[in-house]
């Protein structure tokens, strides 16, 4: 798939059949919950007393599966643009390279990644940066970041939004419901009617709950299909924006995460401010060129990758390295990123101590 993203022109996407056939199905798990609501209504309004205890029960199981609006983690501390003009002002730029929507929310969070989605009642593109990751970064690597982030707001990632991204979690809380088990079996121990009743409920259970087993997977991979497509836009959009090497050097970075994160475990929980982030500078910088290219390797055997959404970084690489080596659009120079600094001086420090004990609980 790469291969022929390479020769196209990336400012848009393509609808192809898997992006609108989630749209399909999403349609069609709207319709199921939009059905139940129509039920619920109508049982309540049917003057049987008997009947208006069931459509209650459906119009609480709709606005349990309603769709959900993006919500920010509480953990991500948001900057506004008075607080961070030159970093707002640098991801205006990138945006404007790539040919992507302006963000309107910037946040920082302790985690070693970065992601965009869509928040609130009015779906603003918000971007979160990791601090840690933030920090390790060169400026061009900045730059890179920023592009690839921006990029999944114009790469046709349909997954972000109300409508697609509502219906795959109206689908898993579905199957929360009704998925098959004993549960309902062991929990009436002792309760002989209870147990019947369980015992009754596991075949239909069973039926229900394995079919929509097989419409979450199918959604699924077809999703992921779009995902993993839009993850291929969004770093040629990092060569885009900040050039061919620096969109590897990102990518690089995330292949050697677990080094650079055992180099911050080192670092005492009573150190002074900044320690951690210096660590794993210092660890990067040093991180001779064979170790580098060892864990490069390592993480093309593994198919390391950021998630379970993201194509194997190794192959994310390879697309990187087969675009053409244009001049990056947007440079960071030296003092637009000495400002961008001292803007970030503040919330990285306050998040440094969240990160410190994050770092403990990674698996690496």
């Amino acid at each position: 798939m790469h291969e022929r993203l390479c020769r196209t022109e990336v400012a848009r996407p393509s609808r192809d059949a898997a992006w609108v056939f989630t749209y399909v199905l999403a349609g069609c798990v709207h319709a199921v919950t939009v059905a139940v609501a129509v039920l619920g209504i109508w049982l309540c309004l049917t003057g049987r007393l008997v009947l208006v205890p069931l459509g209650l029960l459906a119009l609480a199981i709709v606005v349990l599966l309603r769709p959900r609006l993006g919500k920010i983690d509480p953990e991500v501390e948001l900057l506004d643009r008075d607080e961070a003009p030159q970093l707002y002002a640098l991801c205006d730029a990138v945006a404007d390279a790539i040919g992507a929507r302006h963000i309107a929310q910037i946040g920082l969070d302790p985690d070693f990644n970065a992601y965009y989605t869509v928040a609130g009642i009015r779906q603003r593109p918000t971007m979160v940066l990791g601090a840690p990751l933030w920090t390790v970064l060169d400026r061009q690597g900045r730059v890179a970041l920023l592009g690839h982030e921006l990029g999944h707001g114009a790469n046709g990632d349909n997954r972000q939004g109300v409508f697609v991204g509502g219906a795959l979690r109206a689908l898993a809380r579905w199957y929360e419901l009704v998925r098959p088990g004993r549960d309902s079996v062991f929990a009436a121990r002792g309760n002989p009617l209870g147990m019947i009743a369980g015992l009754l409920l596991l075949i239909p259970q069973a039926i229900v709950g394995g079919a929509l087993y097989c419409v979450i997977v199918a959604f699924a991979l077809v999703s992921l299909r779009v995902g993993q497509r839009a993850e291929y836009l969004a770093d040629a959009m990092a060569v885009r924006a900040g050039g061919r090497s620096a969109a590897r050097a990102l990518l690089e970075t995330f292949l050697v995460t677990g080094t650079l994160l055992r180099a911050g475990r080192l670092v005492p929980r009573n150190a002074p401010a900044g320690e951690s982030y210096a660590a794993i500078v210092a660890h990067a910088a040093e991180l001779p060129a064979t170790e580098k290219d060892r864990l490069v390797r390592q993480g093309r055997m593994r198919q390391h990758r950021v998630d379970s959404s993201h194509p194997p970084t190794a192959m994310r690489l390879d697309h990187v390295a087969s675009r053409p080596d244009e001049p990056a659009r947007v440079v960071l120079d030296a003092g637009q990123a000495a400002a961008i600094d001292a803007e970030l001086a503040a919330p990285l420090a306050r998040l440094e101590r969240q990160f410190r004990d994050l770092v403990r609980e990674y698996q690496v």
